[in-house]
């Protein structure tokens, strides 16, 4: 019978505590199909070796071998599935950890068939000038970008600019997480103070549904859904609306926008 257990602290890997999780190891018996590298560590009566983390798959074996294989996982603290009908014990199924270390997204995906478990290692990270944010279930980079030489810009000349460069959209602050990250990046335009920054929204209308729409964005009182989205004012630094066509108002100009780009793969 295949055997599943999971040790709580272990003293070869490093143990990381974040946001109600940890790394704890789960061992399988069984032995690794190849000798390709992988970030597990696999114990026989030769000893205890250790690999680097790429792609690996495991052959599970009876207990009887005495050949353990140990998994770092990254769970909530009291989770440990159960040992009753595990999938990756008993028949197939698959788990997924996925873990953020800085700017740095980190997914491990564990598939059972049966017979065998694969290992798959996923590794992303935000480019520089933008910082990696978790929107519900899904992780995004976000940044700002500045209209050329220091001009101020329209609305729809912002929705040009995020989609320029290796950009996807023009998006808004989702939390006043976001809104502040936003409002610190201003530091970088080059017209010192009264630097507006457009976000998603056009009357009622968002582009970039990994917001969720208006109803995420900080808001300044008397927000509405006509005109164009904007951030950043000195009387209210949440989102308010101007008219789209506008560049400054002889005191503010509007440097540029609110972004959105992919993560890239880094393995």
């Amino acid at each position: 019978m295949n055997i599943l257990y999971f040790i709580l602290s272990f003293t070869f890997l490093l143990i990381t505590i974040a946001a109600g999780a940890e790394w704890k190891m789960m061992l399988i018996y069984g032995e690794p199909v190849d000798s390709s590298d992988s970030q597990i560590a696999y114990y026989s009566s030769a000893g205890c070796q250790h690999f680097k983390f790429m792609d690996s798959e495991i052959r599970k074996l009876n207990s009887s071998e005495n050949k353990l294989v140990g998994i770092k996982r990254f769970l909530g603290t009291e989770e440990c599935p159960k040992r009753v009908l595990n999938p990756l014990v008993d028949t197939a199924g698959s788990v997924s950890d996925t873990w953020t270390i800085s700017n740095t997204l980190y997914n491990v995906t564990i598939v059972s068939n049966g017979s065998t478990v694969t290992i798959s290692r996923r590794v992303y990270e935000c480019d520089t000038g933008s910082k990696l944010f978790q929107r519900g279930p899904v992780y995004v980079c976000i940044g700002l970008r500045f209209f050329n030489s220091s001009k101020c810009g329209t609305h729809p000349e912002a929705v040009s600019l995020c989609q320029k460069d290796g950009w996807l959209t023009i998006t808004g602050p989702r939390g006043t997480d976001e809104l502040d990250y936003f409002l610190a990046q201003r530091k970088n335009a080059s017209l010192g103070s009264g630097n507006l920054i457009w976000v998603d929204g056009i009357n009622d209308i968002t582009v970039d549904d990994t917001t969720g729409g208006y109803v995420n964005y900080p808001q300044c009182d008397g927000f509405s859904q006509t005109d164009c989205k904007y951030m950043g004012h000195v009387a209210c630094a949440n989102v308010s609306t101007f008219r789209c066509s506008w560049r400054n108002d002889g005191v503010n100009c509007w440097r540029g926008a609110a972004c959105r780009r992919e993560l890239t793969k880094l393995q």
